[in-house]
């Protein structure tokens, strides 16, 4: 009994994580139809590198992910662990006990851990080899799988013995070595291939070679002719250098000549640059008085503008005014035709009465009626001259106003005059 446990997570219908203890002796699962017996059996031969799909009773291989139910949600990652006691060192691997992980998710990575350490599934498989134990191996027979090991070829049977003998790990090493030897014999053809290229171009090698040896001493003797050129040219600008050295001191006094007369020429422009200061001082000034009598003729040309726009109004009024006394004079005139009338009349009734002292008795209410009508008559004529006065008071003022305003006409337009 090497089985000690099996962890599955994830697996077909093992959604939360399950553990199955193998004590020694026989363990068996008991149970219905459709309770994952054969899920069981699955994992096993899943773990130890099943690459077989059909033979996992699926599709695809993500299909021994856990799909979920009404009530649960579908996982994204199934994980079987089977640990082996190895205390006996029956695996050639130094440690008591020896996990074997997989992984798939559903993107199709997967993985194998070997104690918690990542490997290879050939490192799997190595490992196994020869042990009785594996994904194919005659110690993991599947339900009604029996039959068809008794009844298979010699052939196939052969197999079951040489994986019970353990002579299977030396047959693959032998194969993987014959292989090995297949392709070092392709090196080998193509080593020759190469030689036999290499021996075809040593001719034109060796004539490159010597065409290399004449290049080397052409170079070498160019090389000595550039060095003499080198040092012919050297002594030469050593000359030059001298000469130009010369020219350069000559050049540094012409230098300090040109910088003193540029100071005197510096010193000159300063005093005339203080000189166009002051002048440009003085200019500013006169502009800003040009500006000062601008914006003065500008306010002046306003006052005049509104000032004759005061007179045409003035004028209007005037008329207006005019046309007003006219009107008063004319009623006053018929005012005066009808006092003089009511003094005739009152003269006539006068008369009257004194022709008729004997009839007052009964003209006496004739007599209040006329009195009523002179006393309304002297009323109306006391307003009438109150108005007139009032309008001759306003003719008067407004004669003063055209006064004023012909006044400031005269001195605005000798103002307009002195400035043309």
């Amino acid at each position: 009994m090497y089985f000690k446990k099996l962890e599955v997570v994830g697996f077909k219908s093992f959604l939360d994580k399950t553990t199955l203890y193998f004590e020694p002796g026989i363990t068996a699962v008991v149970g219905p139809n459709g309770c994952g017996k054969s899920n069981i059996f699955d994992s096993i031969r899943w773990v130890l590198g099943e690459q077989s799909v059909k033979s996992l009773r699926g599709s695809d291989m993500q299909d021994v992910i856990f799909n979920g139910t009404d009530a649960k949600q579908p996982l994204g990652m199934a994980e079987v662990t089977l640990t082996f006691d190895n205390e006996k060192r029956f695996f050639n691997f130094d440690h008591d006990e020896m996990a074997i992980t997989r992984r798939i998710f559903r993107s199709g990575e997967s993985e194998y851990l070997l104690n918690k350490t990542q490997v290879r599934l050939k490192d799997i498989l190595d490992l196994l080899m020869g042990t009785g134990i594996g994904a194919e191996s005659y110690s993991l027979v599947a339900q009604g799988k029996i039959d068809l090991v008794l009844s298979s070829r010699p052939e196939d049977r052969r197999l079951v013995f040489d994986e019970a003998s353990g002579i299977t790990k030396y047959k693959a090493q032998k194969r993987e070595a014959m292989r090995k030897l297949e392709e070092t014999e392709q090196n080998l053809l193509r080593v020759n291939d190469i030689i036999t290229e290499v021996k075809r171009q040593i001719g034109s090698l060796e004539r490159q070679a010597n065409k290399a040896r004449k290049y080397k001493e052409v170079f070498e003797e160019l090389k000595t002719k550039e060095i003499s050129l080198a040092h012919l040219e050297k002594n030469k600008l050593i000359k030059e250098k001298y000469e130009i050295t010369k020219q350069i001191g000559q050049l540094e006094n012409q230098e300090a000549e040109l910088l003193e007369e540029i100071k005197e020429q510096e010193f000159k422009i300063s005093s005339h640059q203080q000189e166009l200061k002051n002048l440009e001082d003085k200019l500013m000034s006169v502009k800003n008085e040009i500006l000062n009598l601008d914006n003065l003729a500008i306010r002046n040309r306003e006052r005049i503008s509104f000032n004759l726009e005061k007179i045409s109004e003035l004028e209007e009024g005037k008329k207006y005014l005019n046309t007003q006394i006219e009107q008063t004079k004319n009623r006053l005139i018929l005012d005066e035709e009808k006092l003089n009338q009511a003094k005739q009349d009152y003269s006539d009734i006068h008369k009257n009465i004194e022709e008729r002292q004997c009839s007052l008795q009964e003209k006496a209410q004739e007599l209040n009626n006329i009195n009523t009508a002179i006393k309304t008559a002297l009323e109306t004529i006391t307003k009438t001259k109150k108005s007139i006065l009032e309008l001759v008071v306003k003719v008067t003022g407004v004669k003063n106003d055209i006064s004023d305003i012909s006044t400031k006409q005269q001195m605005a337009w000798r103002v307009r005059k002195g400035f043309r």
